[in-house]
């Protein structure tokens, strides 16, 4: 069965405070590597990441700023303050590949809680949001900077935080249902692009590619079919004159 710390004495426990701590720090050397293997980063009250000085925390947690791996990352129960907060705020300005943030049951308040909210008018990767149950209440002015944020923003779709003042809550609700209304009207384009790429309907392909990567990807796809049609062409040009050639032999 499973071994119970309480009875392995202050060397064992020792020991096991070491193999966690080991973990937790190569999870970050994974992330800071960029290593393709880890697409998530979840610590939910992991004690080892709280005894770690804040400067650690914050150097650690910036690592999944260039990351273009790790989608979701927990971060729940870790009494996090404002410091940290400000750190995800510039993760989430920078990172394109993110799409899941987790920091309920923490200890944001009203300046962490705001920038956080700040930033996601400059991601446009950030799917889902979880800001709820910090240990103090939520005040109205970050209510208002998710909505004002959330006027520009584009992508996210879920947000787990209940407003407390009708306007704020309505003004959320219709741009995450707008924003929900744009990500089905972007799977339908990306789903019509790809069935003319693969008909080779270049005209209706040029429409539909909005992004440099769908016109690259178009541009790629031509250049394929070119390539292709050219290859078997010089095929049977090849096979043509074979025949001619044993023919002529032949007579």
């Amino acid at each position: 069965g499973a071994v119970q710390p309480s009875r392995l004495g202050q060397s064992g426990n020792r020991a096991i405070n070491r193999a966690i701590t080991q973990s937790t720090a190569q999870s970050f050397r994974l992330v800071a590597d960029d290593n393709a293997s880890v697409t998530s980063l979840e610590l939910p009250g992991n004690q080892e990441f709280m005894l770690w000085p804040l400067t650690r925390q914050a150097a650690a947690l910036r690592m999944l700023a260039p990351n273009t791996h790790v989608q979701r990352v927990v971060l729940t129960n870790l009494s996090l303050g404002d410091d940290v907060a400000g750190v995800l705020a510039d993760v989430l300005r920078a990172n394109t590949t993110l799409t899941s943030l987790n920091v309920e049951g923490n200890d944001l308040c009203e300046g962490g809680l705001c920038s956080i909210a700040d930033a996601l008018t400059g991601n446009a990767a950030l799917l889902e949001l979880k800001l709820a149950h910090q240990k103090r209440q939520i005040p109205t002015s970050v209510e208002i900077a998710l909505a004002t944020a959330l006027e520009t923003n584009t992508t996210l779709l879920k947000l787990g935080f209940a407003p407390r003042f009708g306007e704020y809550e309505r003004s959320i609700s219709r741009s995450l249902a707008r924003n929900g209304e744009l990500q089905r009207a972007e799977l339908l384009r990306r789903a019509e692009l790809e069935l003319a790429l693969e008909a080779s309907d270049w005209g209706r392909a040029a429409h539909l590619a909005a992004s440099e990567g769908d016109q690259q990807a178009l541009r790629a796809r031509r250049l394929a079919v070119a390539t292709a049609a050219a290859h078997a062409a010089a095929h049977a040009v090849a096979q043509e004159q074979a025949a001619k050639l044993i023919a002529e032999r032949a007579g």
